[in-house]
């Protein structure tokens, strides 16, 4: 697709794609913003003169789904916040999540498991074993590094119960449902 057909594209209310350089050129104003950067076919070494002639660089998360990438982040950049995560079956989850720790958490910052589970009358159901959502907040906290859960199948109780058991940081591919849900899970 060439970048023309690209910005032909309503993503929503009337807006378009924007390219990298709007993001960064927005991101230099409202110094508050930080931005999850996923790079696939870029050269890195562009992308990070970019990021340099911006002035972002200590406000981006870069993340891809190869710890490798990750580690070379690291190695080109040691303060760079990176971010990978475990997703698919409840095994593969749980997989990644243990060769991640094995590793050390070697280039990874932050970790986001996919968490597949609902709230049935005040009791978790989920694939994953008994006790994986403690031991992954424990084995992270011991590493220094965060964990962030994508609860597939959000709801405010399910909500409720990951902050009570110490989740504190979650994503969401809808975030006004999830912020609502959020203020109702936190509500006393």
């Amino acid at each position: 697709m060439s970048l023309a057909q690209l910005r032909r594209i309503d993503v929503g209310g009337g807006e378009t794609a924007p390219l990298l350089s709007e993001i960064l050129a927005l991101m230099q104003q409202k110094r508050e913003r930080f931005l999850y950067l996923e790079i696939k076919e870029a050269p890195l070494d562009d992308v990070l003169a970019m990021l340099r002639d911006y002035q972002v660089l200590d406000r981006i998360r870069f993340v891809h789904k190869e710890q490798a990438f990750c580690k070379k982040v690291q190695a080109l950049l040691p303060q760079a916040l990176t971010m990978t995560w475990c997703s698919g079956s409840p095994e593969k989850i749980v997989q990644h999540f243990y060769a991640f720790s094995e590793s050390g958490f070697n280039g990874i910052t932050e970790v986001q498991i996919h968490f597949p589970a609902t709230m049935e009358e005040e009791e978790l159901r989920s694939p994953l074993p008994l006790g994986f959502l403690q031991e992954a907040l424990q084995i992270t906290k011991d590493h220094a590094r965060l964990l962030q859960v994508c609860p597939l199948t959000p709801s405010p109780q399910l909500l409720h119960y990951l902050y009570t058991e110490g989740v504190r940081s979650f994503v969401s591919n809808a975030p006004r449902a999830f912020s609502a849900m959020m203020t109702e899970a936190l509500r006393p």
